[in-house]
C-alpha cells in the first residue's frame, strides 16, 4: 500500500528487514488530539510518567473503518480517524514528519506498561498513517484483555492499581509511508462494535449487569518504557 505495488518474497518477515522501536511520551499529557503526546526514536526525559484516561463502557470508543466484520459494510477500510481522536479517552502519540520514505513490511506489536482502577479490563492500539493534509488513514489495529494477558484460555484475576507488562498485536501489514508523512498511534480501552465491551468488573461482557468507570493509566518513563514495535525494510 501507498506504493500501489506487489511484492514477492521467499519468507515472511522479509530477510532485508529490521525491527524499529518507537517510544510513547508527553509532557502535559496526551489525550486527544489536542493533547503533546509524542512517538520517537530516543525515550524522552522530562514530562509526564505517565498519561491516563477514564474508560466508561456506557461509552465506547466507536470503531472506524479497519478491518471489521461484514455486519458492518459502511464501516470498513481505509477511514479517517481525526473523530475518534478528539475524544478524551484515547490517548494519541504522532512522530514528526519522515525526512525520507519508510517501508513498513511485517508484523507490528505494541508493548505498554499499563494500570487500571478495574478487576478487568481492556487496552486497545491503533496504527495511523497522518499525510500533509492532515487525514489520519487507519493502518491496523488490536486489543487485549488485561484478564488473559499471559493466554487466551486462561483468566487470571487483576490486582486493581498494580503495573502490568502487556503486548498489543497489530497483525501486519505492507505499507509506504512517504516524506513529511507522520505516524500516530492512539491506545485506548474500547472499539466498539468491533470488540465487546469490558465492564470493568471481573464478568464476562457478554453477561455482565453493570458496567464501571474507570481510570486508566499508561506509563512512558526509564522503568516503564511503553513502545511500539515496527518491521521496516532495510535501505538499499
Amino acid at each position: 500500500m501507498g506504493k500501489n505495488e506487489w511484492r514477492e518474497a521467499s519468507c515472511f518477515p522479509l530477510a532485508a528487514t529490521h525491527s524499529q522501536c518507537w517510544y510513547l511520551s508527553s509532557k502535559k499529557g496526551a489525550r486527544s488530539i489536542n493533547g503533546d503526546g509524542v512517538l520517537s526514536f530516543i525515550q524522552q526525559k522530562g514530562g509526564s510518567d505517565f498519561d491516563s484516561y477514564i474508560f466508561d463502557p456506557m461509552d465506547p470508543v466507536p470503531t472506524k473503518g479497519g478491518v471489521n466484520f461484514h455486519f458492518f459494510r459502511n464501516n470498513l477500510g481505509i477511514m479517517d480517524q481525526r473523530s475518534v481522536e478528539e475524544r478524551k479517552d484515547v490517548l494519541v502519540y504522532t512522530s514528526d514528519p519522515f525526512p525520507q520514505d519508510v517501508e513498513i513490511i511485517g508484523p507490528i506489536k505494541v508493548v505498554l506498561f499499563v494500570s487500571t482502577e478495574g478487576k478487568d479490563t481492556d487496552f486497545t492500539a491503533k496504527l495511523v498513517e497522518v499525510r500533509k493534509d492532515g487525514y489520519a488513514r487507519i493502518i491496523e489495529d488490536g486489543i487485549l484483555r488485561l484478564g488473559y494477558r499471559n493466554s487466551r484460555r486462561k483468566f487470571e484475576p487483576v490486582e486493581p492499581g498494580r503495573i502490568y507488562k502487556i503486548t498489543i498485536d497489530l497483525g501486519a501489514t505492507a505499507i509506504l509511508l512517504k516524506r513529511g508523512h507522520r505516524l500516530r498511534l492512539e491506545v485506548s480501552s474500547s472499539n466498539f462494535p468491533k470488540y465487546t465491551r469490558n465492564p470493568n468488573t471481573g464478568e464476562n461482557p457478554l453477561e455482565a449487569s453493570f458496567f464501571r468507570k474507570v481510570r486508566q493509566k499508561v506509563f512512558h518513563n526509564e522503568k516503564y518504557p511503553s513502545h511500539l514495535i515496527l518491521t521496516v525494510l532495510n535501505k538499499e
